[in-house]
């Protein structure tokens, strides 16, 4: 959704397009091969601009899922989790999509919502920001955050991540050990969306 000023010229035969089409809303469908998808919210504020081939607009669009995992899993190992202190926070994954349509360009990483506020937003924050710069850590936490809608918890994120994840999905994981793998994550969640 979204509204823009556009030229569309036809000119011996040769078709090309101009202008700038502001999104004002709308969603993404994220497919990963036929075994789960998610939506994603698009934010106001992205754009496509044309300026010549029609088949070849800039992109800078945000996309963003959220989901409410348990704030604990980022600061303790697995086995010191206790349920009955499960604390569900809102999380949003943003997909910032640019490029060009010829040659797309993405960009993932994990927020806070604007309008989250509590006294632990600090320390939340920061251990978001922490995922955010590891990126192999950050794409095994992006992966079980759109699978299971949690984070792995950080001392097992970059060596047992696959087998965590895994062991959450008993008896699934002839399915999702191809999906797990780095040679289809890799592609999934950087650029070939």
């Amino acid at each position: 959704n979204g509204t823009g000023r556009l030229s569309i010229r036809l000119q011996d035969e040769e078709f090309s397009m101009f202008g700038q089409f502001d999104i004002s809303g709308g969603n993404y469908q994220f497919v990963s091969g036929d075994i789960f998808t998610r939506r994603f919210d698009l934010e106001r504020g992205g754009t496509l601009i044309w300026d010549g081939s029609p088949t070849d607009a800039r992109l800078n669009i945000d996309a963003v899922y959220e989901a409410r995992p348990d704030i604990n899993t980022l600061t303790r190992a697995r086995a010191d989790i206790d349920q009955e202190t499960s604390q569900r926070v809102p999380v949003q994954l943003v997909l910032s999509i640019g490029g060009s349509l010829n040659s797309i360009e993405n960009n993932f990483f994990f927020r806070l919502p604007n309008n989250f506020e509590t006294i632990q937003n600090t320390t939340l924050s920061t251990q978001i920001n922490t995922r955010n710069r590891n990126e192999d850590e950050k794409l095994m936490q992006a992966t079980s955050f759109l699978l299971m809608g949690d984070f792995i918890p950080s001392t097992t994120a970059t060596t047992d991540g696959t087998n965590s994840l895994t062991n959450n999905f008993s008896g699934s994981s002839a399915v999702l050990n191809p999906l797990l793998s780095s040679q289809v994550i890799n592609p999934l969640l950087s650029n070939q969306i």
